[in-house]
Protein backbone atom coordinates (compact mmCIF):
# COMPACT_ATOMS: atom_id res chain seq x y z
CA UNK A 1 0.00 0.00 0.00
CA UNK A 2 1.71 3.52 -1.12
CA UNK A 3 0.71 6.59 0.71
CA UNK A 4 1.02 9.59 0.19
CA UNK A 5 0.49 12.54 2.73
CA UNK A 6 -1.85 15.27 1.96
CA UNK A 7 -0.29 18.78 1.63
CA UNK A 8 -2.45 20.23 4.50
CA UNK A 9 -1.27 17.45 6.98
CA UNK A 10 1.64 19.09 9.29
CA UNK A 11 2.39 16.34 10.91
CA UNK A 12 5.98 14.71 10.79
CA UNK A 13 5.94 11.69 8.35
CA UNK A 14 7.11 9.43 11.32
CA UNK A 15 4.02 10.01 13.17
CA UNK A 16 1.46 9.72 10.51
CA UNK A 17 3.42 6.16 9.84
CA UNK A 18 3.46 5.81 13.69
CA UNK A 19 -0.61 6.07 13.57
CA UNK A 20 -1.13 3.45 10.68
CA UNK A 21 1.42 0.91 12.16
CA UNK A 22 -1.00 1.21 15.85
CA UNK A 23 -4.20 0.22 13.88
CA UNK A 24 -2.12 -2.74 11.51
CA UNK A 25 -0.93 -3.78 14.83
CA UNK A 26 -4.85 -3.57 16.41
CA UNK A 27 -5.95 -5.71 12.99
CA UNK A 28 -2.93 -8.00 13.58
CA UNK A 29 -1.92 -7.42 10.74
CA UNK A 30 2.01 -8.37 9.67
CA UNK A 31 4.05 -5.75 7.88
CA UNK A 32 6.77 -4.31 5.96
CA UNK A 33 7.01 -0.68 5.97
CA UNK A 34 9.40 2.22 4.63
CA UNK A 35 9.37 5.95 4.65
CA UNK A 36 9.97 7.91 1.08
CA UNK A 37 10.69 4.22 -0.82
CA UNK A 38 12.89 4.60 -3.96
CA UNK A 39 10.74 2.21 -5.42
CA UNK A 40 7.38 3.91 -5.18
CA UNK A 41 6.44 7.87 -5.95
CA UNK A 42 5.13 7.26 -2.20
CA UNK A 43 5.97 8.96 1.18
CA UNK A 44 5.17 5.82 3.14
CA UNK A 45 4.90 2.23 1.33
CA UNK A 46 3.21 -0.78 3.73
CA UNK A 47 3.71 -4.44 2.38
CA UNK A 48 1.22 -6.35 4.15
CA UNK A 49 1.50 -10.19 4.42
CA UNK A 50 -1.97 -10.88 6.00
Amino acid sequence: MAIKQIKNDKRPLESVKDEIKEEFDKADFTYHDDVKPESQDADLLFLIDR
